[in-house]
Formats: structure tokens, sequence, C-alpha cells
């Protein structure tokens, strides 16, 4: 019975990997997504769309303290001047989780929220369609699942900031310590060898397997909408 789960596991994990989260419903006015591995670098972060003001979505995900998931990437990109709002919910209690803000143009972090709160909260705005940023997960402090919601509102562009300009508020606190090696693999780590990519199998469930042995190496979380 072993070599026929192992073949279609295989035919699940096969397929190639949008650079898009997983999209599941929306419903109560959130756009409810799935992270999708891997997205642990710049090149590989989930697109989760052009924001525009109105906009709500959430993003279902699970990040390691120790590994081998240290680190999730999400892109978007403003589709008109912009105030983003985030909070992050850690499903495990007492997991401590942070989030920073990375500019892929600059190729460096703006912003940093990295407290002790749950949720983590924090906001930003984009003065100008047409910027790209990512927001990244990390864990500080234990294993766990999250929720990543983001509510966009309008703003206006004021005359000292051109389009583009970038502009971080909320609790922002400076690297604890020992963790500023951490938010650099971002930028840093190379690609991913295929035979270590990690795909998502059904809506909710991360299985982690090696290509081309075919051990599971982790076996499916479950991850529920709240």
């Amino acid at each position: 019975m072993r070599q026929p789960l192992q073949v279609v596991l295989l035919a699940l994990v096969a397929a190639p990997l949008a650079p898009a989260c997983y999209q599941v419903h929306s419903g109560d006015g959130w756009q409810e997504l799935y992270e999708v591995e891997p997205n642990d670098q710049p090149s590989q972060a989930n697109w989760i769309g052009t924001l525009l003001p109105g906009d709500t979505l959430a993003v279902q995900g699970r990040i390691d303290e120790l590994g081998p998931d240290l680190l999730d990437g999400f892109a978007m990109r403003s589709g008109a001047p912009i105030h983003v709002q985030f909070a992050l919910w850690a499903a495990q209690p007492g997991a401590d989780l942070d989030v920073c803000l990375y500019d892929p143009d600059l190729g460096e972090y703006i912003a940093c929220w990295e407290t002790s709160a749950q949720p983590e909260t924090g906001a930003f705005t984009i003065y100008g369609a047409g910027k790209n940023v990512h927001l990244v997960v990390s864990s500080y402090l234990g294993d766990s699942a999250y929720r990543l919601e983001v509510r966009v509102y309008d703003t206006c562009c004021m005359d000292t900031l051109a389009p583009g300009d970038i502009v971080a508020d909320g609790i922002l606190a400076a690297h604890r310590a020992g963790t500023a090696a951490r938010w650099a693999r971002y930028g840093e780590q190379p690609a991913l060898e295929p035979a270590q990519a990690r795909r998502l199998v059904l809506p909710g469930e991360v299985l982690e397997i090696d290509l081309e042995s075919g051990a599971i190496l982790r076996q499916p979380a479950l991850i529920e909408l709240r």
C-alpha cells in the first residue's frame, strides 16, 4: 500500500508552482488566501494582488521558529495611493510572530514590527500607484499557523512626497537581540533545490516532500479559517 500512496502524493506536488497564493473563497467581505511554499526569498514571494482602497484580504499560513520554514514573503503592488493596515494573528498560544516591510526595488527592509503583541499590528502608506512591497512574516518564538489580515484605505499624496514613497507607522521596534540575521536570510539565501520544494496539496494543507525519494518530510497541517 505504501508505493501507491507515494505515487499519488508525487502527482499532487509535481505541478508547476504559481507565484500567487491559493485562493479559497471570499466571505464576510474578506478575500481568503492560503500561503504557498516556497516563499522564503523575494523571487518566491506569494503574490497577493494589486491593492486598492476598500480591499480586505487574509492569508492563512504557517511559520517555524528554528526551521525549516523561517520566513514567508507576500508581494503586493499599490494600484493607487493607499494606506495599509495589517494584523498578524498567531494560532498557537504563546507563539510570538513578527512582520517586516521589504522594498524589492531597494533590496532592503523599510520597517519592522517586532513586539510581543498578539496580534502584531502595523501600518504603512504608499504615495502613488505601481509601487511593489513585500510583507515578510517570521517567528520570534514558537512554531505556529497564522492569519495575516490586510485592510486597505484611501490616502492622498502629500506635496513633500513623490509617487512611490513609503511611510511606515504603527508600533515600530528595533531588531530584537539576535534576530537581525533571521530577516537577512530573506534577501541572501539561495533558491531552494527542487527536491526540497514544498507544495500545497489541498486547501489549507501544506506537505513537505523530497521529490527525488518520495519521502514525506512533514505531514500536512490543516489550517482552519476563523
